[in-house]
């Protein structure tokens, strides 16, 4: 809002959502061919994108991922969004701009040989990197290159040496070996110290590819939609490796999301 404060129907999450934009009683365009007063995070999501593109015309040469790093850099710390966000601030367009970050670094960790996961194990198998840099963490990058024919069948997370867990994603299928799969927290591990052992899980779930092999003489040849109850196994599976727990919402958010006139 104008006041700094959150609506009632905000997003929020101290490592699911960055940062804060102003969304509230926003002056834009209606369907009319005239102006209005609107409210709701498709307002604020724009004045976020509106910086980025900001920036990139202004440095063409930054990668999305310092581009994205220098946005958050750039927040203004508002107190009652601490705990809210993982930057604990609101956007700033200027700040943003002017945002230095000497204290980038990068460590890089090459596995010493391949490992096997094994076919159709939830537990996986694991893999230790010993980090010796104690550095105060802003974001972690990892890459794992994967040889499988199967890339919907993988799970990988990651967690860090203070406990927190974080799920890998951004996966993209790699035809001539397998897939390979970046993976940004978005500040994820935010303020802990890289120093001590992270530990790198991977794991063969093979829910789909099990249940088409168990059906395969009822189902025609076409596309299907993802069974609910596999597509709610596999959700489970992947925020159970996160550490997450969903809360259920409050009636201000089910209004919300219901509700058209507010944004989506």
């Amino acid at each position: 809002t104008s006041s700094d404060s959150m609506p009632s129907w905000s997003n929020f999450g101290a490592k699911a959502v960055d940062l804060a934009a102003p969304g509230s009683s926003v002056y834009t365009t209606s369907k009319d061919s005239g102006y209005k007063y609107a409210s709701g995070t498709s307002f604020a999501s724009p004045n976020v994108a509106g910086i980025a593109a900001l920036m990139r015309s202004q440095y063409p040469a930054v990668n999305v991922r310092k581009l994205r790093l220098m946005i958050l850099e750039g927040t203004d710390t508002v107190p009652s969004h601490l705990g809210k966000t993982v930057t604990g601030g609101r956007a700033n367009a200027y700040s943003a701009f002017t945002a230095v970050m000497p204290w980038a670094k990068t460590y890089t960790h090459t596995l010493p040989a391949p490992r096997t996961i094994t076919d159709n194990d939830p537990a996986g198998i694991t893999e230790t990197i010993n980090a010796p840099h104690d550095l105060a963490i802003r974001a972690v990058s990892v890459f794992v290159e994967v040889d499988h024919p199967w890339m919907g069948d993988v799970a990988l997370s990651i967690e860090s040496p203070a406990g927190t867990a974080n799920t890998l994603q951004e996966a993209r299928v790699d035809a001539n070996s397998g897939f390979s799969l970046t993976f940004d927290t978005q500040l994820g591990f935010h303020g802990e110290s890289s120093a001590g052992n992270w530990t790198l899980t991977a794991s063969d779930q093979a829910l789909c590819a099990e249940y088409i092999i168990q059906n395969a003489d009822k189902l025609e040849k076409k596309v299907y939609d993802v069974p609910v109850d596999i597509d709610k196994g596999i959700s489970s599976l992947k925020l159970k490796t996160m550490g997450i727990e969903i809360d259920t919402l409050t009636e201000q958010q089910k209004e919300y999301l219901a509700s058209w006139n507010l944004g989506t």
